[in-house]
């Protein structure tokens, strides 16, 4: 069966710490696109994150961000679809986080929030290259919804890599299934989504939308992030480098980032047509 949408994840596996595109993963994504494939972001970041690098590759179409509890069209900027966190269960990953020593922030649809500012604060705007916005207590703005910015959809807390790894676990525990979903996307974030947001409803929806069955999908990650998308879609790659989860959650394994998203391509497209060999 051919493949008609190919999901792509940004930091770790299409673009480095430098946030450049490789000419060799630009230039199959190019390849995928004018063959008629429709190739989609699907990014931990904002859409005014992430939209940049959409833009850049000229890609159309929806872009999954914030873990998948955003979907966006690229062209329009229009919010396609949302899955919101519960206020409530966002308050008990708050305190979790403070509890621990995390830096955290909030999603509110297109915009990020933070109470306190430090290295670490700096190096995710860095990355990010988004604009925080500042607010007295980030805890007052959980607990008062009347004074909330917009749709909750995120909660992201900064630690160091043992306590993300070892909390992964302990949140989900304490929130619950049915309340949160709870994972780690670098190895230093600790990230709480609806339990229905994550990359794998992102990809269900995208291909809907655009009337392509998920056997006709292929997915690209190499973080716990990435394993939703990586299991439901046709055909999953990680690249090398990639987290135990990412690993086992894919088909395939391909090259680090800046080659693995054109060696992915190059797997599932001939001269001919796009397919699975």
């Amino acid at each position: 069966m051919k493949i008609r949408l190919i999901a792509v994840d940004l930091d770790g596996t299409l673009v480095g710490d430098d946030l450049a595109i490789s000419p060799g993963d630009r230039a199959a994504i190019s390849r995928a696109t004018s063959a008629g494939i429709n190739v989609c972001l699907a990014t931990g970041r904002l859409f005014s994150a992430s939209r940049r690098f959409a833009d850049d590759l000229g890609l159309g179409g929806p872009l999954a961000c914030l873990q998948g509890a955003a979907i966006y069209d690229v062209r329009t900027g229009r919010l396609m679809r949302s899955w919101p966190l519960a206020l409530g269960t966002a308050l008990r990953a708050y305190d979790f986080m403070k509890d621990g020593g995390y830096n955290v922030q909030l999603y509110f649809g297109d915009a990020l929030f933070v109470d306190h500012v430090d290295e670490r604060t700096d190096e995710y705007l860095r990355r990010s290259r988004v604009e925080a916005t500042r607010v007295p207590d980030l805890r007052t703005l959980l607990s008062d919804a009347g004074s909330a910015p917009g749709t909750l959809l995120k909660v992201l807390g900064i630690g160091s890599a043992p306590d993300v790894e070892r909390d992964v676990p302990r949140l989900s525990s304490v929130l619950g299934a049915d309340e949160a979903n709870v994972m780690k996307s670098q190895p230093t974030y600790l990230e709480v989504t609806d339990p229905s947001a994550d990359k794998g409803s992102a990809l269900r929806f995208m291909a809907a939308s655009l009337e392509i069955s998920l056997d006709e999908t292929a997915a690209i990650g190499d973080s716990d992030n990435d394993a939703p998308m990586l299991q439901i879609a046709g055909a999953s790659f990680a690249v090398a480098g990639a987290t135990a989860v990412a690993r086992r959650a894919a088909r395939m394994m391909v090259g680090v980032q800046g080659v693995g998203v054109a060696e992915a391509i190059d797997a599932l497209c001939d001269a001919d047509a796009c397919g699975i060999p």
